[in-house]
């Protein structure tokens, strides 16, 4: 399974185990049914994620060097902007 274009920075699986997200060195992150093994979607990153974690109420957070944001249903459908932002 070919992620990305370059190594994988980060990885975090959904508590119901059909979700995968992974980020890149290319700074994109993407959305994995894991069920099919296809991308659902791709967001790309101002910087290559540091850290990936999903909530138990389906909630993605993101750690780019020092800013946060989290993201709220990132793999049911698309958001355009993250549902909340955080800077160090």
């Amino acid at each position: 399974m070919l992620c990305h274009r370059g190594p994988v920075r980060s990885l975090a699986v959904d508590p119901s185990g059909l979700y995968m997200v992974t980020a890149g060195q290319d700074g994109k992150m993407k959305v994995w049914d894991v069920r099919t093994y296809k991308s659902i979607h791709t967001y790309f990153t101002t910087r290559p994620a540091d850290s990936l974690t999903i909530s138990q109420k389906v909630l993605l957070a993101i750690g780019c060097s020092s800013r946060v944001q989290i993201w709220k249903d990132a793999y049911i459908t698309k958001p355009k902007a993250p549902y909340m932002t955080h800077e160090l």
